[in-house]
């Protein structure tokens, strides 16, 4: 509960579909550097940028934990609200996997 807190801390209270929205941003922003570097996904990608796709996973992963418990904090939930969460899960399905 101490980290859920801390994470919720900075988050306005509207701003769920905002927190799933940078979640989504963040992921796509690390596929657009990969693809960048390694156009067609076979060239090693330098240190630099394996980390920065590692904490745009890690930050889309959290903020999309959090989403949910900010719209439940602020009771502000909706079903669009829930279907855009979805839909952003669903595309970093295949952003995350391009295979």
């Amino acid at each position: 509960a101490t980290t859920t807190a801390f994470v919720l801390a900075p988050c306005p209270p509207h701003s769920a579909n905002s927190v799933t929205f940078v979640g989504f941003v963040c992921t796509v922003a690390a596929y657009v550097v990969t693809l960048i570097i390694s156009p067609n996904m076979t060239d090693p990608l330098p240190r630099w940028a394996c980390c920065f796709c590692g904490i745009a996973t890690f930050a889309y992963q959290t903020l999309d934990n959090i989403d949910g418990s900010v719209a439940r904090r602020t009771t502000g939930g909706s079903v669009l609200g829930e279907m855009f969460d979805h839909g952003c899960d669903a595309l970093m399905v295949h952003v995350r996997r391009p295979d």
